[in-house]
């Protein structure tokens, strides 16, 4: 289970609670979401959690988020992304991704061994 983690899409964002079973990532929101461009409260419908089948995913990506290191962006075979910023800063992203790689029964087609670009770009 991770705590404080935020869905940030292209209009909102969400915060709230991130669950990773072996078979599918759950993502309870906790609180009103914030539209990004007029910065006003919105509330999700009651009980609104989502659900995405790591089946379906295909790439994962460290990200940053706000110039911190600290996002994820997850990718799914059926053209969705999945952007997650841990609020926890990027320990909790990096044990979540190892957590993500190392536990889970999820295909992924391509994921690096490491989130860190100098890793990624060494020869």
């Amino acid at each position: 289970r991770f705590e404080e983690v935020m869905i940030v899409t292209l209009e909102n964002t969400f915060e709230g609670n991130l669950l990773l079973t072996t078979h599918h990532i759950y993502f309870r929101h906790i609180g009103p979401g914030v539209n990004v461009i007029t910065k006003e409260p919105f509330t999700p419908p009651e009980g609104a959690s989502s659900r995405f089948k790591l089946s379906r995913v295909t790439e994962i990506y460290g990200r940053r988020y706000m110039l911190r290191a600290q996002a994820l962006e997850i990718f799914f075979a059926d053209c969705h992304e999945l952007f997650l910023n841990f609020l926890g800063g990027h320990k909790e992203r990096n044990r979540f991704f190892a957590k993500l790689r190392n536990s889970c029964k999820a295909p992924l087609l391509t994921s690096p061994k490491s989130l860190n670009p100098r890793v990624l770009f060494k020869k």
